[in-house]
């Protein structure tokens, strides 16, 4: 019982784990032999995250690192470059109709319109007068504007259908949702619900242009609203799912659907790994052949 106290610990780190390995024994039974992994970098100052590739070009990729730079690779790992945004990035969305546009969310959001060569600070907006902070220990940054709540960018989401439209998540004493119609150049605020963790923000390519269906996905709930008329609503979820820990959409061109992925927060309870893969299809929740309890020993 002491290996899975220390488990818990770091149990993020072990879901991903859990997950992966699944994938690769999985893989292993129906290809043969096991997939080689290489190390390709950066690493060794602290934990990455958030790999994002850029849609047009596979080669190129960002990744984030909990010691505040962040990577850009454009030779498909080869070589990187670093940045640095003030902050810790928390999120990174490339804008589907525009390969040189790309959007990272630290202390705010930034754009870069080359590549990720040079970015600049697009919400708080510039023109409202932004002055910056760094308290605590750490040095922790912070914009300071009017209108603008501080805390973390934690999810950004480019329209695929309208490259002017973004939309961004800011967690502060709640998450705050902020839209743009002309590229980043000005921002109003879409809405506020009371909870933490923004994981993902999803527009339904199924829904009118003018009237997109947006889901926001948090540590808790899954909101749903229009854009032309922002009044989130929850969606039901499994009562098996009790604080979700990441998520994932994708879109059938062929039945004009949108399937949203939901990874439930892995609790022991009762000597089980409770956890679980859910999927939304249009109007029914469905669990995958992975939701459930599994039992690990130790």
């Amino acid at each position: 019982m002491a290996g899975i106290t220390r488990k818990l610990r770091h149990v993020k780190l072990f879901a991903a784990l859990f997950i992966v390995t699944l994938v690769a024994a999985i893989t292993a039974t129906a290809q043969g032999p096991k997939p080689k992994w290489t190390i390709i970098g950066p690493g060794g100052g602290g934990s990455m995250f958030f790999p994002t590739v850029r849609p047009h070009d596979p080669s190129v990729m960002l990744i984030a690192c909990d010691m505040t730079g962040a990577y850009i690779t454009g030779d498909a790992g080869r070589s990187w470059r670093e940045f640095n945004l003030r902050n810790r990035v928390d999120s990174f969305a490339f804008d589907p109709s525009n390969a040189r546009v790309v959007y990272p969310g630290s202390s705010g959001v930034f754009r870069s319109e080359d590549g990720g060569k040079s970015w600049r600070l697009v919400l708080p907006e510039p023109g409202r007068g932004v002055t910056e902070q760094m308290v605590g220990d750490h040095a922790d940054h912070s914009f300071v504007s009017p209108g603008w709540p501080g805390g973390k960018v934690q999810a950004i989401r480019v329209d695929p259908a309208k490259g002017s439209r973004v939309l961004a998540a800011v967690l502060a004493d709640r998450i705050h949702v902020f839209l743009s119609e002309d590229g980043a150049k000005t921002w109003t605020r879409l809405m506020e619900v009371p909870d933490e963790n923004a994981y993902a923000l999803y527009l339904d390519p199924a829904s009118a242009v003018g009237d997109r269906v947006l889901y926001l996905v948090t540590k808790s709930a899954v909101y749903r609203t229009r854009l032309a008329q922002p009044k989130p609503e929850r969606v039901t979820l499994p009562a098996s799912i009790r604080s979700i820990l990441h998520a994932a959409a994708g879109f059938d061109p062929e039945s004009r659907r949108s399937v949203l992925y939901l990874i439930s927060r892995p609790e022991w309870r009762e000597g089980k790994l409770q956890t679980g893969v859910f999927g939304k299809n249009g109007d029914s929740l469905l669990n995958s052949p992975y939701s459930g309890s599994r039992v690990v020993s130790s």
